[in-house]
């Protein structure tokens, strides 16, 4: 008898296949997606706060510049027309490279401008020590801008002398006129030391402007101090400013000769304790920032200014001899 095989038969059916089953999963995903339009609509819908721009009010003297830099004319504010003054250094060195932005010459030009009010601060601090605990008078009082102000070992290298540091940081020679007799008349100096210039020079000024700059502060100085001694340093030669060194020197050469005929002036080139044998700037003469003196560098200062300042201290006991008058006679031996 022949073996049967059970093979499973196909059944065939009308009925349409059922649809596949995605259970709750797709309403749940549904429902996100319509919770989160929702809450962006209306996040989008909220008022934004806008910052208040406040406006620029004019306080002083309006600038009209041209585009290459030069000052075409300076109204004041609510007027029209241009004042017949223009500030010191209102213009600065042309721009090197003629693709250069222009929003970097503006700055340029607006640093040339002296802002006296700037040191407020610092001038007010010295003021307050004067009156809270005043230096003893008849000492030699330091004036001028960081190169001074920085000079931390100033009492160490004058031992044995009376020295202030009236120091202001950032200052040209240019500002110093607008605020001297606030820093100097509460210390009552013998002798005043100045050192400023490179600022200046920095900003734009040529070596006539620095002179100029000069004069106008021993003009001031004069009214509360006829008698005192100035001493007036030569600018300094800094690595970082190396390549102003040329109108530097010659800002230093007219400084040299013009104060050569003043009366109880003297003009000292301290220099070369800030050279090396190669007549570049020594770098252990300067900071990191190669600008300020370090205590090196000042020590170096120091020791070719002890002699003159000895001398002048001196000096001021010496009456200043009436214009036309003749030199008393020497007494008889």
């Amino acid at each position: 008898m022949a073996a049967t095989t059970n093979t499973p038969r196909e059944i065939q059916s009308d009925k349409p296949p059922s649809p596949r089953r995605f259970g709750p999963l797709v309403p749940l995903v549904a429902l996100v997606g319509m919770a989160g339009g929702a809450a962006w609509l209306w996040f989008e819908s909220q008022p934004r706060q806008v910052a208040e721009i406040k406006p620029v009010v004019e306080t002083g003297p309006v600038t009209i510049r041209s585009l290459d830099g030069g000052v075409s004319a300076v109204a004041e504010p609510g007027t029209s027309g241009p004042s017949p003054a223009l500030p010191p250094y209102a213009t600065a060195a042309p721009v090197a490279a003629a693709d250069e932005p222009r929003q970097e010459a503006a700055v340029a030009v607006d640093q040339a401008e002296p802002q006296v009010g700037r040191f407020e601060e610092e001038i007010v601090r010295y003021e307050q020590a004067d009156r809270e605990s005043p230096p003893a008078p008849g000492g030699v009082v330091f004036v001028g801008a960081s190169n001074i102000r920085m000079w931390d070992t100033l009492a160490a290298d004058f031992a044995g002398m009376n020295v202030v540091n009236r120091g202001v940081g950032g200052c040209r020679l240019s500002e110093l006129a607008g605020f001297a007799p606030r820093i100097l008349n509460g210390a009552q100096p013998a002798v005043i030391v100045v050192s400023a210039g490179s600022n200046d020079i920095h900003a734009g000024a040529s070596a006539d402007e620095v002179l100029a700059a000069f004069r106008e502060l021993l003009v001031t100085v004069r009214r509360d101090h006829p008698q005192c001694p100035v001493l007036c340093l030569g600018i300094l030669p800094a690595k970082s400013r190396w390549e102003q060194r040329p109108k530097q020197e010659q800002a230093n050469e007219l400084l040299r000769a013009a104060l050569a005929a003043e009366e109880r002036v003297e003009y000292l080139d301290a220099s070369a304790a800030f050279l090396g044998t190669d007549g570049l700037p020594a770098p252990e003469a300067f900071l990191e920032d190669d600008l300020h003196p370090s205590a090196l560098g000042n020590a170096r200062r120091a020791a070719s200014m002890r002699p003159v300042l000895k001398r002048l201290l001196e000096q001021r006991l010496a009456p200043v001899p009436a214009a036309g008058a003749e030199a008393a006679p020497a007494p008889a031996a």
